[in-house]
């Protein structure tokens, strides 16, 4: 008897013992000090296969219509949610007229930054695209620095350096140049830089909206507030003339109707995973993941996509990418370092 109990003891003890060594992803996502790895992690899923899906719609697919793919995501995602919230997986909160005033500034950001980034996709090779998004880190970091009255370490501005000399000789070794393309990238690096940063200020700096805007609260205001001005948007540029006809040659295309159905479901998935990331760390840090999410698309892009690479090309993209890897090294050890002292008081000095 005593044989029994003592193995039994020692049964639960190990089953304690791996218990505690083995965390189950349930206790991960319960505990607060994991929440911004899984959100980082579920938005570089989302982001890779956001891109590949939309290069896919116009490349596969030749659906030139980005507008109004944008228009059927945030319709989806706004239906979804309501189905979600109903079955009781999710919960957010409805339209109030003063969060969406101040939200208002956020949401055209996040307009613009989705439409450019949708029209450089249509002009822009996928590896030459991963390249030129890196510049928004950099500038994000920057814009962040200053906004925080934060220095910039010398390690990651040199890596900032590094991911800029990249993106030039992208542009000199890319064999399908497009200056249309470059404009409307470079314009989206600006916005998104500004997105990030005043996102952050409204969702988690602003004492009116802090407490207010969960994660799933700002995906259902940013959907809400979009569909009036993409409808305009959609029609100056022209993609309301033939749209109905388009969709009409469509009827039986089963492959194709199938893929706007992924497509709403990647809608909801980046923006409820992107705002999320952003609410649970900062514009840096989202930048980080944004770079090293270059990786798997870089490749991704040259596999499914068949594009040519020359040397040089090739030698642009990977240092572009050995830059973010850089950047991601330079920013932990800038973590690790301690803060530094406060400034000597007056009666000290």
């Amino acid at each position: 008897m005593r044989d029994t109990k003592i193995n039994i003891d020692e049964e639960e003890n190990n089953k304690k013992a791996i218990s505690m060594s083995s965390p189950t992803l349930a206790s991960l996502s319960s505990n607060p000090n994991y929440l911004p790895t899984i959100a980082c992690l579920l938005y570089s899923l989302a982001s890779i296969s956001m891109t590949l899906s939309n290069k896919a719609m116009f490349q596969t697919f030749h659906f030139n219509f980005p507008i109004f793919t944008l228009m059927w995501q945030n319709v989806f995602t706004i239906a979804l949610m309501y189905v979600l919230e109903r079955l009781g997986y999710i919960t957010f909160k409805e339209l109030k007229k003063d969060i969406a005033q101040v939200w208002l500034p956020v949401n055209l950001l996040f307009i613009l930054m989705l439409v450019s980034g949708a029209y450089a996709i249509k002009f822009l090779t996928v590896p030459m695209i991963t390249v030129f998004k890196n510049l928004s880190t950099v500038m994000t970091t920057y814009a962040d620095a200053h906004v925080t009255n934060q220095e910039v370490p010398q390690p990651i501005a040199i890596s900032c350096l590094l991911i800029v000399l990249s993106s030039i000789a992208a542009g000199y070794s890319d064999l399908s140049f497009n200056l249309t393309g470059y404009l409307v990238m470079g314009f989206n690096c600006v916005i998104t830089t500004a997105y990030l940063i005043y996102m952050k200020s409204v969702s988690s700096r602003n004492p009116a909206t802090k407490n207010y805007l969960d994660s799933w609260t700002m995906t259902y205001y940013n959907s809400v507030i979009s569909l009036p001005f993409l409808l305009p948007l959609a029609w100056s540029f022209g993609e309301t003339v033939n749209l109905q006809a388009d969709l009409a040659s469509r009827n039986e295309d089963l492959s194709f109707w199938t893929f706007m159905l992924w497509m709403g479901f990647i809608g909801l998935g980046m923006s409820a995973c992107s705002l999320w990331a952003m609410k649970t760390t900062n514009p840096s840090t989202y930048g980080i993941v944004g770079s090293l999410n270059k990786i798997p698309l870089a490749i991704a892009g040259v596999a499914f996509f068949n594009v040519p690479l020359t040397p040089l090309s090739a030698a642009s993209i990977l240092l572009g990418l050995g830059a973010g890897i850089l950047y991601s090294w330079a920013k932990t050890q800038a973590a690790k370092q301690p803060p530094p002292p406060p400034p000597p008081s007056s009666e000290e000095a």
